[in-house]
């Protein structure tokens, strides 16, 4: 077997040594990010073209790799730990209005850089690295994800201020549209927690309540187990709730979801899956970032480089 390149930015094991793996711990690092930097890393130069990439703003096509010799991904951090373990209790916040007040966030977020760190181990393989969210506005934004299927290889969700595309697989496409009114589907909620790298920052593209209407399905749906707890933390003298939500598949051992959100800006901070493909083979994925807020991006960080 062999390791996607993920292009990490830095090594992600010294990142991941900074992280107590919970979600408190992990909501913390993001938050502190929130606070404590307020400028932007400088942003890198677009990279140079190179004899398997057609543009110089495509993400680079994965390198041959010698075999695995050692664990490539952490698994703790793929479980879902008891809330009260982590300090949460129940809350009495609405699923469908956590859900809107993410869905603003989200529209609402200017100058923020997100710095992702990803996990997942599949059939296709296993993974760990670092990428990038950029947002300047809700028009013009590149939020990189990673997605077993395509193997480790960086893909995008693109915004130029002009227009909205999708680069994956190494291929550019426009946006698929999608249903905006009322609570996703079951193949809809499976769909998304299977592709959520991609679709947890996907209402830039269209504005549609993505946040509300999955919240609002799991919470409805009697197949599944679904909670929402909440805690308060003090980040640098600022007192901010932080929500988690937990779903499982009831009946269907080793599936799970767990949610973690930002109450001050309303951004997800974490996002963890397991859950079994199409074949019935077992998928774990994590995500989680750190936001950091009040610095510039060159234009050159959005191009599209189709027409």
């Amino acid at each position: 077997m062999t390791v996607p390149n993920v292009r990490p930015a830095q090594s992600v094991w010294a990142l991941m040594s900074r992280v107590t793996l919970s979600a408190v711990a992990l909501a913390l690092l993001a938050l502190t990010g929130c606070q404590g930097n307020k400028e932007l890393t400088p942003n890198p130069e677009p990279p140079k073209p190179s004899s398997n990439a057609t543009n110089s703003t495509d993400p680079p096509k994965p390198a041959n790799l010698p075999p695995v010799t050692g664990p490539v991904t952490n698994p703790d951090v793929f479980k879902v730990k008891p809330g009260k373990d982590l300090g949460y209790s129940p809350s009495k916040m609405g699923f469908a209005d956590l859900g809107a007040k993410t869905d603003a966030g989200i529209q609402q977020l200017k100058n923020g850089k997100g710095v992702v760190v990803m996990e997942y181990e599949s059939p296709k393989g296993k993974s760990h690295g670092n990428i990038d969210i950029f947002v300047r506005d809700k028009s013009t934004y590149k939020v990189e994800y990673l997605l077993p299927k395509t193997e480790g290889t960086p893909n995008r969700l693109a915004g130029d201020g002009k227009r909205n595309m999708v680069y994956e697989g190494y291929v550019w496409t426009k946006p698929t549209p999608r249903k905006t009114s009322g609570p996703m589907s079951r193949a809809d909620v499976d769909a998304w927690i299977a592709r959520f790298p991609a679709e947890i920052m996907s209402g830039l593209q269209d504005g549609a309540p993505v946040w509300r209407r999955l919240l609002d399905a799991l919470s409805s749906d009697p197949g599944r187990t679904t909670t929402m707890e909440e805690q308060e933390v003090t980040v640098s003298k600022v007192k901010r709730p932080i929500f988690r939500i937990v779903s499982r598949k009831k009946g269907v051992e080793g599936d799970s979801l767990e949610i973690v959100i930002d109450g001050h800006r309303w951004l997800p901070l974490t996002v963890k899956a397991s859950f079994h493909d199409e074949n019935k083979a077992p998928v774990h994925m994590f995500w989680t970032t750190n936001w950091m807020f009040g610095g510039t991006f060159p234009d050159s960080d959005f191009v599209i480089p189709v027409k």
